[in-house]
């Protein structure tokens, strides 16, 4: 069967990759300079920034995109990051979790709560994903 995905972010990368894996011939048809999608990294003076789909890189080596990976037989490794990841703020570089520290008790409850929900998969889908379904 001949297959044309449209986009050639991460998802339309690995679906492309899975079906020329199971014997399809597949054509990607991308409208952007470059590959990748929201899972790319651009320079901006001296930082490299995320254009998004951030969320599949921390669960590292034993994440979803490294299973998938593995599923392909991508020749690819995943190190783990240390530290998981750092902000810049004020002038001064900090690792990802002393950012709690800038929260308030409020805000570190909602925070556990949607980190909760982001790990039973309890996220709201499709239409009924309303940014005020989180709060």
């Amino acid at each position: 069967m001949r297959v044309v995905t449209i986009g050639a972010g991460l998802g339309g990368l690995l679906t492309s990759a899975f079906l020329a894996k199971a014997g399809h011939e597949v054509t990607i048809l991308e409208k952007a300079p470059f590959v990748g999608g929201r899972f790319t990294n651009l320079n901006y003076k001296g930082f490299q920034l995320s254009t998004g789909a951030l969320h599949m890189v921390p669960h590292g080596e034993n994440g979803p995109l490294a299973r998938l990976l593995k599923l392909l037989n991508a020749n690819v490794e995943i190190v783990n990051s240390n530290p998981r990841g750092k902000f810049f703020l004020e002038g001064n570089i900090y690792h990802y979790r002393e950012g709690w520290k800038y929260l308030s008790l409020k805000e570190k409850a909602k925070a556990m709560k949607l980190l909760a929900e982001i790990k039973a998969n309890r996220l709201p889908s499709g239409e009924d994903a309303k940014m005020s379904s989180w709060e």
